[in-house]
Parts: C-alpha cells; structure tokens; sequence
C-alpha cells in the first residue's frame, strides 16, 4: 500500500464483504495486529460474485480522473486495515484484456 501511494499506482483492494475498491491510494495509517486504516480515490468499485469470485465493476468514477476532481475529500473512500483482505497492483490495460477474453469464451 505505502510503495503504490509514493508510486502513485492504482491498486485493488479486496474486503472481508466481497467488495472491491480500485484506486489511489491518498493515505496511510498503519498499527499494530491490523490496526489502522487506509484511505483511497476511488476510480472503480465492485464486488466478487460469492460462487467464482469473479469481479463485478459496479460503479465507475472515471469522471474524476477525466475533471480533475481527485483531490476531493467528498471521494475519499476510509477503509479499516481489519476490513481488507488482500491488495494488489491493478493495471487497467490488463484488467481489459481478461475481460475481453472472457467475453470472447463465453460468447
């Protein structure tokens, strides 16, 4: 989490609920035993379906990236380290290709 807030770097993070949220990580707190909390810009959310844990993007916040509007504490997304189960590196381009390829076996 801390190397992708210096990196600026999208990342995806997984939580105890099944949902997703991808985008930049703002701050960082960080405790002991999984205290804290991270909080993100969201550009992306969703969750994984219960039976595949496949990704379900459920809401797009890419008018912010496009308006400049990142900065806005209204968009910030607190999340308690507790909560998350996983975080990754989320590339966008990637991300597309497994959807596409997807969309072309089920077809």
């Amino acid at each position: 989490i801390y190397e992708s807030f210096l990196a600026e770097t999208l990342v995806q993070i997984s939580l105890r609920n099944r949902k997703i949220y991808i985008g930049f990580v703002n701050n960082s707190v960080f405790g002991m035993n999984r205290e804290g909390e991270v909080t993100i810009v969201p550009i992306k959310s969703g969750y994984r379906e219960e039976q595949t844990q496949r990704l379900q993007i459920t809401t797009n916040y890419q008018f912010l990236v496009e308006n400049n509007d990142l900065s806005n504490n209204n968009c910030q997304v607190v999340i308690p380290m507790s909560e998350i189960v996983s975080v990754q590196n989320f590339d966008v381009d990637i991300h597309k290709k497994f959807q596409d390829e997807q969309s072309t076996s089920n077809a």
